[in-house]
């Protein structure tokens, strides 16, 4: 048997005919597909067709990236998009990366290009490499500054999903934002104006997360077809008024939300408003979405004030208490018996 292996040098499985190659490779983790480069001079030409053909390029694999150079990333995504052709459609592109400074103009050129060849999803995650002390994390970098004119054209884009990428040359009304039904952004600079404006001009919106979004105090929402919604460690926010009669699922996460009283002590604002038909924020079955789950958790930062953590986060779950499902953490639970039992 040995000697028949050395007479001959090709393995069976390189043997298969391409196409039933390409099935198999496109069923691997990327990083596998990758050391496929091992068993033949035939097999990186097999995995990059097998990989481009399938119009999901996804370079997310952590193994991947910490084991490779930068140029040899560079190059594996450069050959991948030159592989699926400069007309050929581009469906997925998802990209992880870290440290992401050493890639900044490689990344902004990766999305250009699925855009213009008609991607539906952008994932550029670039949140990996903080440094955590205690229960806080640290960020070690900036954003990743997005030219102004990356999403100037009109495009196919329906699912876009930003970490620490700046926002801050983007126009909100961008055309090539237009068509999105889901955004997420963590740890981006984006401001309280710049969120109103962009979901008010992305019309086909239904969902929204925001994510450890530094720059955000009062955010003011307002979409039609917006069915669910997450702000998660954005610890500036302090108003939140959501204007979707849609909306399915709401999910906070974050610092206490407070009242804001005028010199006269009547009440300038409450932390959470839902607001219904007209703007109407007083009729409860008008201005309360029918959510169908709703998920409330307090972290806790800055100094604790018993009175007044327990009114205002009794407050915010009577906003979402008609939910299906409520959940919510150990603390607001503890505040809510206390509040009842008053």
């Amino acid at each position: 048997m040995a000697a028949g292996a050395a007479e001959d040098p090709q393995d069976r499985l390189s043997g298969l005919p391409d196409d039933v190659l390409h099935s198999i490779i496109g069923r691997v983790p990327f990083k596998q597909a990758v050391r496929t480069n091992a068993l033949s001079r035939r097999w990186p030409r097999l995995w990059l067709h097998a990989l481009a053909a399938s119009g999901v390029l996804d370079f997310t694999d952590r193994g991947f990236v910490r084991s490779q150079s930068r140029a040899h990333i560079v190059a594996t995504v450069n050959r991948c998009l030159r592989v699926r052709g400069g007309g050929a459609p581009i469906d997925v592109l998802r990209v992880s990366l870290c440290p992401f400074g050493a890639f900044e103009r490689d990344v902004v050129g990766w999305i250009a290009a699925a855009l213009r060849r008609g991607a539906r999803e952008v994932d550029v995650n670039l949140t990996q490499g903080r440094v955590e002390l205690g229960a806080a994390f640290v960020n070690c970098r900036t954003e990743l500054e997005l030219p102004g004119d990356l999403f100037c054209a009109e495009s196919s884009l329906a699912r876009l999903s930003l970490g620490r990428c700046s926002l801050s040359n983007v126009p909100p009304g961008a055309p090539g934002l237009a068509g999105l039904t889901s955004l997420s952004l963590t740890h981006v600079d984006i401001t309280d104006d710049a969120v109103r404006d962009t979901v008010a001009c992305c019309r086909l919106l239904e969902f929204l997360s925001l994510r450890n979004c530094h720059l955000l105090k009062f955010v003011r929402i307002a979409g039609e077809n917006l069915r669910g919604l997450e702000v998660v460690g954005c610890l500036d926010v302090r108003q939140l008024q959501v204007a979707a009669p849609a909306l399915e699922s709401f999910a906070f996460h974050g610092d206490i939300l407070y009242f804001k009283y005028r010199e006269d002590e009547s009440l300038e604002f409450e932390p959470v408003e839902f607001i219904g038909k007209g703007n109407n924020t007083q009729t409860p079955s008008e201005a309360t979405p029918l959510l169908r789950d709703a998920y409330l958790s307090h972290i806790g930062f800055g100094v604790y004030d018993d009175p007044l953590h327990e009114f205002a986060f009794s407050n915010l779950m009577e906003k979402v208490a008609h939910a299906k499902i409520l959940t919510i953490c150990s603390v607001g639970l503890l505040k809510r018996a206390i509040s009842m039992s008053s």
